[in-house]
């Protein structure tokens, strides 16, 4: 793994961190350091994707159960609506 792109302030921070701890610091623990935290940001990154997709999932669930929801209460109201109106219709026009 070629360490050249990588922020001077990330490798002396891992020099630091392990010089202090009295760990040998080489290229292969290094890299080896780097191979484990690379893979540990896959995972949590998947992690992440899988959780926003559940997320998203769940929100349009809802979305629709809300909408289902609303358009029986919408026709319920309009069917208690309807029938009050022909009552009084009725009602009105009866004496005629």
């Amino acid at each position: 793994m070629d360490l050249r792109g990588f922020s001077g302030d990330i490798l002396f921070f891992i020099f630091s961190s392990t010089k202090s701890h009295n760990i040998p610091v080489t290229l292969p623990h290094l890299t080896r350091s780097f191979n484990i935290a690379t893979r540990e940001a896959a995972a949590q990154k998947e992690t992440a994707e899988r959780e926003m997709k559940f997320l998203k999932d769940s929100e349009e669930r809802m979305k629709t159960q809300f909408e289902n929801l609303a358009n029986s209460i919408f026709e319920a109201k309009g069917k208690t609506l309807t029938e009050g109106n022909q009552t009084s219709m009725t009602a009105l026009l009866q004496p005629l």
